[in-house]
């Protein structure tokens, strides 16, 4: 698979460029919704709310891209989730919401679900 691009994953599966085949792999599996808002997500991969590979916890912590540690989360959570911590996400989210910022609702629901599953032994 690799960068080649074939008819049935044009324009549908490639992320920055790379195949990424746990994203098929996931659609297939998983409901049609993001791991923290639970928006409905779209296959296609330039919109708000196109599935991304979520790492729930982050490659650079620890994480592995396995199936106990992939889920579909919409690109605006993926991206604002990025790479932090849930330390990290919870001092953002507290400065969020003091300073009355829009992304404050998002932040909160990615720290819930990342608490949630932290103390389900996820992590």
């Amino acid at each position: 698979m690799g960068r080649r691009e074939s008819s049935r994953h044009a324009g549908e599966n490639f992320l920055m460029g790379r195949y990424n085949p746990w994203r098929d792999i996931l659609w297939e599996t998983r409901p049609h919704t993001c791991v923290y808002c639970r928006c409905r997500l779209r296959r296609r991969v330039d919109l708000p709310d196109s599935a991304t590979v979520e790492h729930l916890r982050a490659l650079r912590h620890g994480g592995e891209s396995s199936d106990g540690n992939l889920a579909l989360a919409c690109r605006r959570c993926n991206e604002l989730k990025a790479s932090h911590s849930l330390l990290v996400l919870e001092r953002r989210l507290a400065d969020a919401e003091r300073l009355d910022r829009p992304d404050a609702k998002r932040l909160r629901l990615i720290v819930e679900e990342l608490r949630r599953m932290e103390g389900n032994g996820h992590d």
